[in-house]
């Protein structure tokens, strides 16, 4: 099996979660690669209505959805950003000593409206999102994150730099070390974050050009 890359302006649209299942057995030594993932954006293309499942369980790293090198013309609303991901289940939950991520967004401006996603098995490191390089802005609304192994130090949301502005969401990470780490800007609103409570200062939306 191989990643599907999503065209540019593609739509991917199932009638349902529980009526279309895309399901892969993906995974490479790379960590920061989109083709780690059953499904990879481009710009302006979109998913929804669907379940992605990445049954991977190897030594080797596995995504559900990744988003890399995607910048929006216009980052003035980033809940119209035109890369989407909607009303989809993510899964991963394949025996591995690789990482599991469920949603991978680097250096891509992409907006996630009622997603669900529930990553474990992994005994190195379980995350339900993960968000890196300073160039990525999240907007995330209405999701429910789960990320756990019992044993092992697993986040439902990881930021290292980027901006992340996230609505009416539940985020979980449940492990022995369980947690939701954030390094650059996060703007929370009606958001539940267990064992992390973050508080920074609210971000202009428009992205500096410094």
């Amino acid at each position: 099996a191989s990643t599907l890359f999503i065209p540019p302006g593609v739509h991917i649209q199932g009638p349902g979660r529980d009526s279309t299942i895309i399901t892969g057995d993906i995974g490479t030594s790379t960590l920061l690669s989109a083709a780690n993932a059953v499904l990879a954006l481009s710009d302006g293309s979109q998913v929804s209505a669907l379940t992605v499942q990445n049954t991977h369980a190897a030594s080797t790293h596995s995504f559900g959805i990744a988003a890399v090198g995607i910048v929006a013309t216009d980052t003035s609303t980033p809940a119209l950003f035109p890369t989407r991901v909607e009303n989809v289940r993510v899964r991963l939950d394949g025996a591995a000593t690789g990482r599991h991520y469920g949603l991978f967004v680097r250096g891509a401006d992409i907006a996630a409206k009622d997603i669900e996603i529930y990553v474990t098995g992994s005994t190195e490191r379980n995350r339900g999102i993960d968000v890196t390089l300073d160039s990525s802005y999240l907007y995330l609304e209405g999701a429910s994150i789960r990320a756990d192994n019992n044993d092992n130090q697993d986040s439902g949301f990881s930021m290292n730099l980027g901006t992340a502005e996230i609505h009416r969401s539940v985020i979980y990470g449940f492990g022995a070390g369980g947690q939701s780490y954030v390094a650059g800007f996060a703007l929370l609103e009606v958001a539940f974050i267990l064992f992390a409570l973050l508080r920074r200062p609210r971000p202009s939306l428009a992205r500096s050009s410094a």
